[in-house]
């Protein structure tokens, strides 16, 4: 049995890992979550972003995810010339 702790850190380790493999790449897709950290905010920002069609995103199967492109559009659209 494991100790959700130690999930918890490997599951938050996973995803840095993968973030910055994505990051270097420059190419590739985020979860929402993924993107969530990314960006630093919340999911709850994150879905109000997409639902106003300001934060494109890609469904696969159940899956919603947000292409590295369209993460960086974002950010270079917000207010205050982010990026």
């Amino acid at each position: 049995m494991s100790h959700p702790r130690i999930r918890l850190y490997i599951a938050g380790a996973n995803i840095k890992w993968r973030l910055n493999m994505t990051e270097e790449n420059g190419h590739g897709a985020l979860s929402v979550l993924q993107f969530c950290k990314w960006a630093g905010i919340g999911r709850s920002l994150a879905y109000k972003e997409i639902e106003s069609g300001q934060l494109k995103i890609k469904k696969v199967g159940r899956r919603t995810l947000v292409t590295m492109d369209a993460a960086r559009d974002w950010l270079h659209a917000l207010p205050g010339g982010a990026g």
